[in-house]
């Protein structure tokens, strides 16, 4: 059925295999005047349809891009090095196509995976590097020598002046673990996270893998050891996303200055009243959800304004602790899947660490022409 304004460019018709499949076989079609709040660009149509949105500029087709909303796999067909760099600094989507079919992944060259809706927990990318960590828990491992040193060279300022504001309140040995922390850290940014890398250097193929900073909610138990809590902290600075703390007891006050000097939300608030803020933060995605639906000149909603969900929540505690707490999560947004929590014990793995805070990413671009190599996209990425 067309949608308001919707007309058949290619009109579907149905194939005449016998009584048996009476329904079930039809052409392709293609409808025009489809705009981001129709049914097919917020259901999976299980039907060989495609639907054409018309925008008139770059930015507007990336906003409606993002706006279906599945995170899962978006292209881009240009020669323009100017419309490349615009469209991957903006789309909204795990695995990306340049002038490329938008199916017929390979492992390792091209990782598959989500974001927003099209990602349930939190794995990560089948066929990426980070694919058998997050099958298992992890927990730090204990003993270890100590440093002879405290030194915090090498790391990022930053960070240096987080470790710095909070050394007051840390023991030696709390100091010590969380500075080998910030340092496991820098290596871990250093060969992995911060790159953009092509393992599989085909030529005529560029397959990047890179990971996107995102929005977390770091939300600690009143049992959490503190130094644990900094060590998230740290991780998520360095990662350089977006993230706000909750916590039932208040920070000491050169750490609290700190953290609201960097424009970090600092919120002292019990359990239940950090779930009522998450439970409220559900209902205003919901309620953006359906006014989109509503929105037939395809005017986009804004979910990231006041109180909205965070797509991911960092626990901080004992694991007995955090375990219940995750469970009231998993009741409080009643069946929402597109928000992630991570909930394993904190340790002194950056690999670990900063997972939480970054998206993966696989773009593949076409890196030929004419039957030569054309390395056209290297200067944006």
């Amino acid at each position: 059925m067309l949608g308001e304004g919707e007309r058949w460019l290619v009109q579907p018709r149905e194939l005449d295999l016998g009584p048996e499949t009476a329904g079930r076989f039809w052409t392709p079609g293609v409808r025009t005047g489809v705009n981001a709040g129709s049914h097919l660009t917020r259901a999976a149509v299980a039907a060989p349809v495609l639907g054409i949105l018309h925008a008139p500029t770059v930015t507007r087709a990336i906003e409606l891009q993002n706006a279906i909303g599945s995170g899962y796999v978006a292209a881009l067909h240009t020669r323009d090095t100017a419309d490349l760099d615009l469209w991957l600094d903006g789309v909204e989507a795990a695995v990306l196509r340049v002038n490329r079919p938008t199916t017929g992944a390979v492992v390792q060259r091209e990782p598959v995976g989500g974001w927003g809706e099209a990602v349930v927990g939190d794995v990560a990318m089948s066929g990426g590097p980070n694919r058998l960590v997050t099958l298992g828990t992890w927990r730090p491992s204990s003993g270890g020598a100590a440093s002879s040193t405290l030194h915090l060279r090498g790391l990022d300022s930053r960070i240096t002046a987080l470790i710095e504001a909070a050394q007051p309140t840390l023991s030696y040995e709390a100091f010590d673990w969380l500075r080998r922390g910030a340092l496991s850290d820098a290596v871990a940014w250093d060969r992995e996270f911060g790159r953009v890398k092509d393992v599989s250097r085909l030529g005529v193929e560029r397959n990047l893998w890179r990971y996107r900073p995102t929005d977390v909610a770091v939300r600690a138990t009143g049992d959490a050891a503190w130094h644990a809590v900094l060590r998230v902290l740290v991780a998520a600075v360095r990662s350089g996303s977006t993230f706000s703390l909750s916590t039932p007891v208040g920070l000491p006050a050169a750490v609290r200055h700190l953290l609201g000097e960097s424009g970090v939300a600092v919120s002292v608030e019990s359990d239940t009243e950090w779930l009522q803020r998450l439970s409220g933060g559900v209902a205003n995605v919901a309620e953006a959800v359906v006014a989109a639906d509503d929105a037939l000149d395809a005017e986009l909603i804004d979910t990231s304004v006041g109180g909205s969900r965070p797509s991911r929540v960092r626990l901080v505690g004992p694991a007995a602790t955090t375990a219940g707490l995750r469970a009231a999560i998993a009741e409080t947004v009643a069946g929402e899947v597109s928000s992630t929590v991570y909930a394993d014990e904190v340790t002194t793995a950056g690999r670990l660490e900063l997972l939480p805070f970054l998206r993966e990413q696989s773009v593949s671009i076409a890196a030929f022409r004419g039957g030569r190599r054309d390395a056209w996209s290297a200067e944006v990425i």
